[in-house]
Formats: C-alpha cells, structure tokens, sequence
C-alpha cells in the first residue's frame, strides 16, 4: 500500500510542472498581446504566427492539465479508501493492483505530455528571439 501515496506524489508533482507550462504560455501571450509595435509593428504577421501557435500550446496543455487533474482526483480518493480500510479483500486487492498500473501508465503520459510541452516551448522561444533580433535590427535602420 505504500506504493499509491508515493504514485499520489509523482502524479501531483506532474500536474505541477505542466501547470508551469500552462503559466509560461499565459505569460507569453501576453507579452504579445500587451505589445503595441508586436500587434501593429512590420513583423505584425510573423507574431501573430507566434501567438496563434502559443495559443494552440496553451490549449493542448490546458487539455492535459485538466486530465491529470481529474485522474489525480480520482487517485487520491482511491489511495484514502485503502489508507481506512481495515479489511483487505482479494477483490480490492486486484483493484489496488489496476490502480498501480494505471497509475505507473499515467506517470508514461504525463512524462510524453511534458517532453512534448517542453519541445513546442523551446520552439516557440527560439522563434521568438528571432522575431526579437528581427525587430532590433529593422529599428537600426
């Protein structure tokens, strides 16, 4: 029984950093939209390129967020149901054993959903800073 608050931790843990990259895309939109020479500037297309792929980021790891959340929801009441339990049957103790596993599976998403995050989010910084460098060097001009 061990096992399913330590599963509870990492899964929460996960929910944390893809939360961070929910802030980060937050944070990142706006920067643009809040950019007045960004919205109406010479590189008005190729931001808003920027944003509308951020945006698609956002939603996509909104989507996983939510996921986990409610995945975490329904581990944390399942790991409280087996923390009060005093008699342990041979039924719940297969159903303790699905639980680990779909938790141990969940940790496998989680992990793709924030490899995958973390991709699109350097993309999108290394876009960005072009558009920056873009930006300094047209204003020298």
């Amino acid at each position: 029984m061990d096992t399913l608050p330590r599963l509870l931790i990492q899964n929460q843990n996960n929910l944390e950093r893809l939360r961070m990259r929910m802030r980060y895309c937050d944070r990142s939109l706006a920067e643009i939209d809040n950019d007045f020479s960004r919205l109406y500037g010479p590189l008005a297309r190729e931001w808003e390129r920027c944003h509308d792929e951020l945006a698609s980021l956002r939603e996509d790891v909104r989507e996983d967020v939510l996921n986990t959340a409610q995945f975490l929801l329904e581990l944390r009441a399942f790991t409280v149901l087996a923390s009060q339990r005093k008699r342990i049957t041979k039924r719940f103790t297969e159903a303790t054993i699905a639980m680990i596993d779909l938790s141990n599976e969940a940790l496998v998403c989680q992990s793709d959903m924030l490899k995958e995050a973390d991709e699109r989010i350097s993309l999108h910084r290394d876009y960005s800073e072009q558009l920056k460098l873009m930006e300094s060097v047209d204003e020298t001009h």
